[in-house]
């Protein structure tokens, strides 16, 4: 098991707290995990210590979308004894909760793997609060479960957790599964979300995904020019397949994809840019565009075999 490294800068908390509207939550106890406190970090690690506080005022002042996350994630402790947040993680939460006297929290969203609350205040526009349903002892506890080391920070009472696997990631500019990854049984729905929430990362923080990474994109990609594949998308989803409840373990992800969502989800994937990019990563095999050859929605595939003629003729040895 990795070791997991601890932080306590005044700077890093200072930007935790300005994008937190309702200041109470900072000091319960809640973790705050995910691509907030992982830009976070990487601001920090990247930033000479020199040059924290000007950057920090800069960022706090200026430019808070120097930091690259969506939405800010936050997950109880099983020693969370507060009522009120018990109450906001439930299942059965009502659609307006008073948190005092003068502020209710009013749910944008609610699912089975979290509750959602604008975090706006009404001079400033900062990401949604996603509340996650699920409770664990503590941050290492916590971020020992997610399947990508670099997704393995959080910050919880003025202290940021990082798993070394993370810190490895970032220095290294790759893009890993952890070691906890479990490899259970996928649908190809599964593996198309999968595939694009790599390729998110990668893109996001300009790393390298590693060879398992990139053969896990490729059979994804293999696998979107079967018939039987493009034919699921207009069928009706299976919900009682256990490889499809699989799905559940999956932050945001809908069960109940309608065949509009399904044809976006693969549109989203399967494109020329998106196949482009990944032709370019340092862990691609170019081999792997013959098997892709005939795909019917990825013409761009014939262009780079052709481009890749002068290649040696190892490299398409498979």
């Amino acid at each position: 098991m990795n070791k997991v490294l601890r932080i306590n800068n005044s700077y890093v908390n200072d930007i935790i707290s300005s994008q937190i509207s309702y200041k109470s939550l900072l000091d319960e106890d809640l973790v705050i995990a995910g691509g907030f406190p992982l830009s976070v970090y990487m601001y920090y690690k990247l930033c000479k210590e020199e040059h924290l506080p000007i950057m920090t005022k800069y960022i706090l002042n200026r430019d808070m979308d120097y930091l690259k996350y969506t939405d800010i994630d936050i997950w109880p402790l099983e020693s969370l004894d507060n009522s009120f947040l018990k109450e906001v993680f439930s299942n059965n939460a009502e659609n307006t909760l008073p948190l005092n006297e003068k502020i209710n929290f009013r749910f944008t969203k609610k699912s089975k793997w979290a509750n959602t609350i604008s975090n706006s205040t009404l001079d400033k526009r900062m990401a949604d609060i996603q509340f996650v349903k699920n409770y664990h002892k503590n941050p290492d506890e916590l971020i020992s479960t997610f399947d990508l080391d670099i997704c393995k920070v959080a910050w919880s009472k003025g202290v940021l957790y990082v798993d070394e696997g993370a810190d490895k990631d970032i220095e290294n500019g790759t893009l890993s599964f952890g070691s906890n990854r479990k490899y259970g049984e996928e649908t190809f729905l599964s593996r198309l979300y999968m595939s694009l929430r790599y390729m998110k990362y990668s893109k996001r923080y300009s790393l390298d995904p590693s060879p398992d990474i990139c053969e896990y994109i490729f059979k994804t990609y293999l696998e979107s020019s079967y018939k039987e594949n493009i034919d699921s998308l207009s069928s009706k989803p299976n919900t009682n397949d256990a490889s499809t409840v699989n799905l559940s373990t999956i932050k945001g992800y809908n069960l109940e994809l309608n065949v509009v969502n399904r044809i976006n989800l693969y549109n989203s994937f399967i494109n020329d840019v998106n196949y482009t990019w990944f032709s370019k990563q340092k862990n691609y095999n170019v081999a792997w565009a013959l098997f892709l050859i005939n795909h019917p929605f990825i013409p761009c595939i014939k262009k780079l075999i052709d481009g890749s003629k002068d290649l040696n003729d190892n490299e398409f040895i498979f």
